[in-house]
């Protein structure tokens, strides 16, 4: 970000099932010039195992429950949905615009070329 800017971070989320999607997903968006991206996993190992490849995604891991979930709720991806909206809110409310991407998808061009023109660049939240 440059000076007067908001820092800007592209977050998005994995298991062990999504590693592939995730993986292209940061290399399309380092393609396109976009080189700050955050996955958030449930598990340490996976995290560890996403920085120590040779694509060195930057990871954070959570073991943060989700308030009104059951324990023995058994669908994990749900539970990743929670999790990524909640760090999104945390990330806004530190100040930092967050960009949230599902990882099964591939980028052809830098998406802050389309958010910060006209029209889009009028709208504080879009949500699709």
């Amino acid at each position: 970000a440059g000076p007067g800017e908001r820092p800007e971070l592209v977050l998005t989320y994995a298991n062990e099932a999504g590693t592939a999607w995730v993986t292209n997903l940061v290399l399309s968006l380092r393609s396109v010039g976009v080189d700050h991206s955050l996955i958030v996993t449930p598990s340490a190992a996976h995290c560890s195992a996403l920085f120590s490849s040779p694509a060195r995604l930057s990871c954070g891991h959570t073991s943060w429950e989700v308030p009104g979930c059951s324990r023995k709720m058994r669908n994990k991806m749900r539970t990743l949905w929670y999790l990524r909206h909640h760090y999104m809110v945390r990330l806004i409310d530190l100040g930092v615009n967050t960009l949230m991407l599902d990882g099964d998808i591939t980028l052809h061009g830098n998406p802050y070329a389309l958010l910060k023109a006209p029209p889009l660049a009028r709208h504080q939240l879009l949500y699709s």
